[in-house]
């Protein structure tokens, strides 16, 4: 890679192509050279929001089976703060457009699992409107 002396002549400027790849909450550098094999890599059980959506919808289901089980009682099953857990749980009132955006990996830069620990508005349009989906789908 040959660099480039700038006017100044104090720095040497290097162009590199590269992109910007967001996945959870964690923006990447990709490289051309590394882009395959980034592809290669990607699972979609290391994106934590994936992760967290499937948490929600698992205890969701292990909640509504149970007539007296509490989330107290469930965190305490599974080995995770009550807090946690119900912070979790919040997502499964997630628009069901949202959640296929979440599965696809289409989410724009204003959502992400730290977005959440906000509060959640119960209108599905309004949490379009929150998050920035309504861009999406304009």
């Amino acid at each position: 890679m040959k660099g480039k002396l700038s006017q100044d002549r104090k720095t040497i400027i290097f162009k590199i192509p590269m992109r910007f790849h967001r996945q959870g909450g964690k923006r990447m550098v990709i490289l051309p050279e590394h882009e395959q094999a980034r592809q290669e890599m990607t699972n979609p059980s290391e994106d934590p929001m994936l992760n967290a959506l499937k948490k929600a919808q698992k205890w969701q289901k292990m909640l509504d089976k149970s007539e007296t089980m509490t989330i107290a009682q469930l965190a305490e099953r599974e080995g995770v703060e009550r807090s946690m857990m119900a912070r979790v749980l919040r997502l499964t009132i997630l628009a069901p457009d949202i959640i296929e955006a979440i599965l696809d990996g289409r989410v724009p830069e204003t959502f992400s699992l730290e977005s959440l620990r906000e509060s959640i508005p119960l209108l599905w349009s309004e949490q379009r409107e929150k998050w920035g989906f309504t861009l999406l789908y304009s």
